[in-house]
């Protein structure tokens, strides 16, 4: 579990116990009771700040200074142990993994043990056409040579056919590159990259470094995508998207499964690696209001 403002106070989300400084993650910035969603204060009877800043209107939402939002119908904070895949999310069901041998979960976190030219998705089982989705991720390692490869994933309207992924890359110099891909399984080049920024601004990646990334996706021929992604350590989120793409692949006009991944290069010298996963979130878009 993420710490944010260094709370980790307990909550309750439809029963489920959580820290507070997930509920900060959600852009409720005052931890208090909203929507079905009870949180303590802090120990001097204050309340926490948001971490969050955008429009509560639509571009941002579910990440509002001073807004109240709708429970989400994905969440997880991995407060859990197991090995063999992930479990049962704190909301949203089961996870289904394509690799359970490299996934487990502990210490508060997914963790994916990553060896060259390996990785696995992670999804949960609600289709779903527009979503907003996030997750916290980070590395025990960095990139050492130009080979290697460190790839982390939010996926959306996924199926075995197609799916919509926005994916960070660390290579080289270990500058991250923030891509939206269309993957179309049976085509014959499957993977396109609809819009890419490399690098991202600010962002040198070392090792133990956490980035939040978050996929927006909604619509419908077209289908609108925007993605970004920053620090968790050092700054807010940042009210602009850094990539937007429009598509109007048929495959993918409709509902699909939606979750993230772990990858590693096939020539990566880095290998073995493990990646974690935190804070997953998942919700509607415009599902927060100021």
């Amino acid at each position: 579990m993420t710490e944010v403002n260094g709370l980790r106070r307990s909550a309750i989300i439809r029963g489920a116990v959580l820290p507070c400084s997930l509920l900060l993650v959600l852009g409720i910035s005052s931890c208090r009771l909203v929507l079905g969603i009870s949180a303590e204060q802090d120990d001097d009877g204050g309340t926490s700040d948001s971490g969050g800043s955008g429009d509560s209107r639509g571009d941002d939402a579910g990440h509002d200074d001073g807004g109240t939002c709708a429970p989400p119908f994905g969440l997880d904070a991995f407060e859990r142990n197991g090995t063999g895949g992930l479990g049962l999310a704190d909301e949203g069901g089961l996870w289904t993994v394509t690799e359970p041998s490299v996934m487990s979960v502990s210490n508060g976190a997914a963790r994916a043990a990553l060896t060259a030219g390996r990785g696995s998705i992670a999804l949960l089982p609600d289709a779903r056409r527009d979503v907003d989705l996030s997750v916290t991720l980070t590395t025990d390692k960095a990139s050492n040579s130009t080979t290697d490869g460190i790839y982390g994933y939010l996926y959306a309207r996924s199926s075995p056919s197609a799916s919509y992924f926005l994916s960070v890359a660390i290579q080289g110099t270990n500058q991250a590159a923030l891509v939206i891909t269309r993957r179309i399984t049976n085509a014959q080049v499957p993977e396109t990259n609809l819009k890419t920024l490399s690098p991202v601004f600010g962002i040198e990646y070392v090792a133990g470094m956490q980035l939040r990334l978050r996929f927006l996706v909604e619509g419908t021929s077209p289908t609108r995508l925007r993605g970004k992604i920053w620090r968790v350590d050092e700054e807010k989120e940042p009210t602009a998207w850094l990539v937007e793409a429009m598509d109007t692949e048929p495959l993918l006009q409709t509902s699909g499964l939606l979750g993230f991944k772990g990858y590693l290069s096939l020539k990566a010298s880095v290998s073995p690696l493990t990646m974690t996963f935190d804070d997953f979130i998942a919700r509607e878009p415009n599902s927060c209001v100021p």
